[in-house]
């Protein structure tokens, strides 16, 4: 009943978070995204839309619970993280799902407007960088990334 309450699958392929009612705490509306994804409900999803002003410490509980299970967005190819708050430290904790591969198909993430800094680029661009065992990196299909509007100097972006 949650998940109806607050999410829209306008198809099999694409979720989006636009909360009709009341938005309860941003760490409760993650923690059930979490578990929908967890279960099974995303499994199919193509594009996940998650612009809803979000802080930190929601986007940490949401990717925390993603890291443990990375397949459960294995088919998302689209990820729209902008006009959140995530800050630097969500986008380790987003990071760290990355590199656990957890989006292994992701070909555009659209994180605009997120108080993000070179220390979370650093992390971003640590996880998705090609290893021996892992030539493509983490993100093989990866072909756009939207970061207008975030405080990433010229070291951040010559990390990417």
């Amino acid at each position: 009943a949650e998940f109806v309450k607050y999410f829209t699958k306008t198809s099999n392929y694409e979720v989006y978070v636009r909360p009709f009612l009341p938005l309860p705490s941003p760490q409760l509306l993650m923690k059930v995204l979490a578990h929908a994804a967890l279960f099974g409900l995303l499994r199919d999803t193509r594009k996940i839309d998650l612009s809803l002003k979000l802080d930190s410490n929601s986007i940490i509980v949401f990717w925390g619970a993603i890291t443990e299970n990375p397949g459960a967005l294995a088919n998302v190819t689209t990820l729209v993280l902008s006009s959140n708050q995530i800050g630097d430290d969500g986008m380790t904790s987003f990071s760290d799902a990355v590199a656990s591969g957890a989006l292994a198909n992701l070909e555009y993430l659209d994180l605009n407007r997120n108080m993000i800094s070179d220390v979370g680029i650093f992390a971003f661009a640590d996880a998705i960088k090609p290893t021996p065992e892992n030539p493509m990196g983490q993100l093989p299909r990866f072909e756009g990334l939207a970061l207008n509007h975030n405080a990433i100097g010229d070291a951040g972006l010559t990390a990417l």
